[in-house]
């Protein structure tokens, strides 16, 4: 392995989903600028305007006059921040993509450290080690990673907006389907593991944000998140059973031959005084679990 600074990112585009960050958005493309310009790489800023009423997306274009590397994208409409990620991740023309949040929540200057670690890796995830928001946003966060830990055996903090990762595993994990943010988050990083990606985890400084307000998550986004995650779920459950069928048909059995097997002990427990043979017994007490149900019912 070669010293830290020996590796540098070939390209990069930093990509910054925006939603009504005026107050924030100029410093934060400020301290982006300042930090790559003095780093040999190639590299664009691509902020993400997804349908603000106020005057992000103006703000954003006089600056993009003055400075070339940066390119304002827009949606018409309000659609929701995992979209806002899907149209910048699309649009990044490097080799690395930075998903950095636009509400100065993140500082830039922590590159330095993903760096050295995206030699040997494709995915560079931040984990807020020190959360700035609120009781109900941090409870809220940490029972819904712990469910994707539960359901998916992903241990990270997929909401964490500070990632680094190789623009090819975008295209190679596709397609997404999610749209929720933090479902979409976790979609990528679910579907990469599986697909072989080499994901490591660093914390990172979590601040508060410069303005505006926070939108990504709150009790109202609960449904909406649970059904996303289940849809994944079941679609992990399926590829496990279409990959080990032999495996499935053998559980099924084994699960059967158990069944049948506890309820002939209890059943032998129950009447053994009766004197039956087993074969009786076992007759007896396939009659009594179905037969006579469906007799009763018909």
């Amino acid at each position: 392995m070669s010293s830290p600074e020996a590796f540098r990112l070939r390209s990069l585009s930093v990509v910054l989903p925006a939603y009504n960050e005026q107050e924030a958005i100029i410093s934060v493309l400020e301290d982006i600028v300042a930090y790559l310009a003095q780093r040999d790489v190639p590299y664009e800023v691509i902020v993400v305007d997804d349908g603000s009423t106020d005057a992000t997306a103006s703000l954003v274009q006089d600056y993009a006059a003055r400075h070339s590397q940066v390119r304002l994208v827009q949606h018409q409409h309000n659609k929701g921040y995992g979209e806002a990620l899907r149209t910048g991740f699309t649009a990044a023309q490097h080799d690395w993509i930075l998903l950095m949040d636009s509400d100065g929540q993140f500082d830039i200057a922590t590159l330095t450290e993903f760096i050295p670690l995206a030699e040997e890796h494709d995915f560079v995830i931040g984990r807020r080690s020190q959360r700035s928001d609120s009781l109900a946003r941090s409870v809220l966060t940490a029972g819904y990673n712990g469910l994707v830990w539960l359901l998916l055996g992903l241990s990270y903090d997929a909401g964490c907006a500070f990632k680094l990762f190789r623009r090819s595993w975008w295209e190679k994990v596709q397609p997404i389907r999610s749209t929720d943010h933090k479902i979409f988050s976790v979609e990528v990083l679910w579907r990469a593991k599986r697909t072989g990606a080499r994901i490591v985890e660093r914390p990172v400084q979590h601040f508060a944000r410069r303005g505006g307000t926070a939108t990504g998550a709150g009790w109202h986004t609960i449904g909406p998140m649970l059904k996303a995650l289940l849809r994944l779920w079941f679609e992990q459950v399926r590829h496990w059973l279409s990959s080990h069928r032999g495996q499935a048909a053998a559980l099924i059995i084994a699960s059967a031959v158990s069944l049948f097997t506890l309820g002939l002990v209890a059943f032998a427990y129950h009447d053994g005084a009766t004197g039956q043979s087993l074969a009786d017994s076992i007759l007896t007490m396939w009659y009594r679990w179905d037969a006579l149900h469906y007799l009763q019912i018909a």
